[in-house]
């Protein structure tokens, strides 16, 4: 391995303890955490639905230490179409294994209130809508 390869090394190493922690990134690197979830094709949908208006890519979503800011949203959206028709318990165990019921409900709570203050959250309540159309025509 020459010096270009090993810097290159480092500094995917330092993102991935950046994004995902040490615990996560050590699980990583011994291969513990390498089993690829299998969602059915109602969840798989909502997550793509869901990540295509905001542009990001589900598996950091789902993987993310933090959710802070925009994450927090796309969170409560897709909790709030799963949450319609399953558990916030089946939501926990399956799709956001690292987040607590309590903090699943906040963020699903989050797009139940969009309404009320709608100057300040005009782009989440148009982005509903466009949801809406995508996802309760489906179902």
């Amino acid at each position: 391995m020459n010096q270009e390869d090993t810097i290159e090394v480092l500094s995917v190493l330092l993102q991935s303890l950046k994004n995902k922690g040490l615990k996560k990134t050590i699980n990583l690197l011994k291969g513990e955490n390498n089993v690829k979830v299998i969602f059915d094709d109602e969840i798989k949908f909502i997550l793509d639905a869901v990540c295509n208006e905001f542009n990001v890519v589900y598996e950091d979503i789902i993987n993310s230490k933090y959710s802070r800011g925009e994450n927090k949203y796309i969170i409560g959206f897709i909790v709030y179409y799963m949450y319609q028709s399953t558990s916030l318990k089946f939501i926990q165990r399956i799709v956001f294994t690292n987040l607590t019921k309590a903090l699943l409900s906040n963020y699903k709570q989050l797009i139940f209130d969009l309404d009320k203050d709608k100057i300040y959250n005009e782009k989440y309540i148009l982005i509903k809508k466009q949801l809406d159309n995508k996802i309760l025509k489906i179902k």
